[in-house]
């Protein structure tokens, strides 16, 4: 984890890695599940990973991406881990070493994309997932196979807006962000482990990649929009 030159150092975000540097850094009235749901996998949505274009989704904390490949559009999607990058070095944003440099518009897009409160066709037009609607129907699969309902009780309606059940719900917003209902999905998946000890649900992921809906001309879209807003020569690997 140490370079040649022995001044940069990166730091893989394991549970333990981040369980330590919260415990420094973070009061504890922002550790855990004070704040929002306790990310026990550190899914990144607002982590460099996240900003980097590497997850597009949105609707719950399942990071996918999808590609072209000979017309075809390649759905690659799981957890991603943060990386912490210590590095004296100036950042490097003509794309020579195939990182995207996140600048601020690109940045501005990404979080645009990533709230799907935000259901405006020139937003929507660049999204993977297609719960919002696009020139015909929309994609639910993700929230009508989550056997513990913390999908449909953290998303918003394909029109943007919150249900009335979950906007009463007050004390799951933070910064008028609704927090995905890590209680539901928990208790669901704590009553399976109790009979196989090595219980993961992975019904929405399944789904996704199964059947979800691919959507050809958003995946020509946001990389036509990655290429405007960032200066990069070549996209970073990702894990199918």
């Amino acid at each position: 984890l140490i370079t040649d030159d022995t001044e940069t150092v990166v730091v893989a975000m394991n549970n333990d890695t981040i369980k330590a540097i919260s415990t420094e850094a973070i009061p504890e009235t922002r550790q855990g599940i004070s704040h929002g749901p306790f990310k026990g996998g550190n899914y990144p949505q607002k982590s460099i990973a996240a900003l980097m274009g590497l997850g597009q989704f949105g609707v719950s904390r399942i990071i996918f991406r999808d590609e072209l490949s000979s017309g075809k559009v390649q759905r690659f999607t799981g957890p991603i881990r943060s990386i912490i990058v210590f590095d004296k070095q100036e950042l490097v944003k003509d794309g020579s070493d195939g990182i995207a440099y996140p600048s601020e518009a690109w940045r501005e897009f990404l979080y645009q994309l990533f709230d799907f409160t935000n259901a405006d066709p020139n937003i929507n037009q660049y999204r993977f997932c297609s719960h919002v609607p696009l020139n015909g129907k929309g994609c639910d699969k993700c929230i009508d196979y989550c056997p513990s309902d913390a999908q449909m009780s953290s998303t918003p309606n394909p029109d943007g807006q919150y249900s009335e059940r979950v906007s009463r719900q007050t004390h799951r917003f933070w910064e008028e962000k609704l927090q995905f209902d890590y209680g539901k999905c928990c208790d669901d998946r704590g009553q399976m482990a109790g009979l196989f000890p090595e219980w993961s649900c992975a019904r929405c992921l399944s789904i996704c990649v199964d059947q979800g809906i691919r959507r050809k001309q958003a995946v020509q879209n946001f990389y036509e929009k990655m290429s405007e807003l960032t200066e990069k020569t070549e996209l970073v690997p990702i894990p199918a």
